[in-house]
């Protein structure tokens, strides 16, 4: 084992969701809050 060859385990990870970037990139706008309050 060295430390250039170490990644996650399948599947353990997920791509993070960059939200308020854009109305073009599918989550702008309300950024996932909904419309009232937040």
């Amino acid at each position: 084992m060295e430390l250039h060859n170490l990644k996650p385990a399948e599947g353990s990870t997920k791509n993070r969701k960059r939200i308020g970037r854009g109305e073009g990139s599918g989550k702008g706008g309300t950024s996932t809050r909904g419309h009232k309050g937040a």
